[in-house]
């Protein structure tokens, strides 16, 4: 409970027990004991007072006490399962600006697409412009790549990827997010409060902002491409392999880095499958 900062006062008059249960200032869900098999049976749920329509804008003004990231803990049947659109927010953020990926292509990630302990991600599709589902095409033929992660990143985006199978990014229906909505939702109300709204802030500048950090660390051009998903420029480019060489690949992503300070993992990092009866409970402080 003390993680949640929820407050239980127990009063029993010889016939009938009650609690009364007070909320602190964290919202999320954690696993309640059953008393005689001492195994998870019901989940505490700790909802935020107002929806994402009203507590968005709210936090972004105020900015964040911590960054907020999963807890991991057994997931039960009867708790809620959906990781709210505030904590995606920043996992999505995190994972545009640290590879640079199209924003289609980021929200139709799935957790398959995370490989080589969760240092890789592979680019295969993206959400559709104007509706709401996922095509098996991208961009252009160079878009077809893997995207190697510097080692804090992956560990960060784990607690995401071994939630559940499926898409990382979801919405209430469980069809993929389209990026001009969430563009509005999530981030223009943050870059708003922040005094950073002008032209061309959107999701496309952490597209910029990537390209220039590699260029800036000198990254080989023919790997810089290939992680951008950019088609050759030059014949030496095109003749190079180095997109095939993985422990290349690693090296370099680890050795330039990303430009800015990595959220910290709550647990240690893990890529294993998980049980039907496990994943992730959120405890999240505001």
């Amino acid at each position: 409970m003390a993680l949640l900062e929820v407050r239980i006062d127990r009063d029993y008059d010889g016939n009938d027990a009650r609690l009364l249960i007070q909320a602190g200032n964290a919202v999320g869900a954690i696993p309640l004991l059953s008393p005689t098999t001492a195994r998870p049976d019901y989940g505490l749920i700790v909802q935020p007072r107002f929806p994402w329509a009203g507590i968005g804008p709210m936090l972004a003004e105020m900015g964040w006490r911590v960054s907020p990231t999963p807890l991991r803990s057994p997931l039960l049947h009867r708790s809620e399962r959906r990781v709210p659109p505030w904590v995606l927010s920043f996992a999505l953020y995190v994972l545009v600006a640290a590879t640079g990926m199209r924003i289609s292509e980021a929200l139709a990630l799935e957790s398959k697409h995370f490989v080589n302990n969760c240092r890789t991600i592979q680019v295969y599709q993206q959400v559709d412009r104007d509706h709401p589902r996922i095509v098996e095409y991208v961009k252009t033929d160079a878009g077809f790549r893997e995207v190697d992660l510097y080692t804090s990143v992956g560990e960060y985006l784990q607690g995401f990827i071994s939630r559940k199978d499926g898409l990382l990014f979801e919405t209430r229906n469980g069809t993929p997010y389209v990026h001009n909505n969430l563009e509005q939702r999530w981030l223009t109300p943050r870059l708003e409060a922040m005094g950073s709204d002008e032209r061309g802030m959107g999701f496309h500048a952490s597209r910029r902002f990537r390209k220039t950090w590699l260029r800036g660390k000198r990254v080989q051009e023919d790997i810089n491409n290939f992680w951008m998903g950019h088609v050759p420029e030059t014949m030496s480019e095109t003749y190079s392999r180095l997109d095939l060489e993985l422990d290349l690949r690693l090296v370099e992503a680890e050795s330039m880095g990303v430009g800015f300070t990595v959220p910290p993992v709550p647990v240690a990092p893990s890529c294993s499958k998980i049980s039907e009866e496990s994943g992730v409970e959120l405890v999240l402080q505001l």
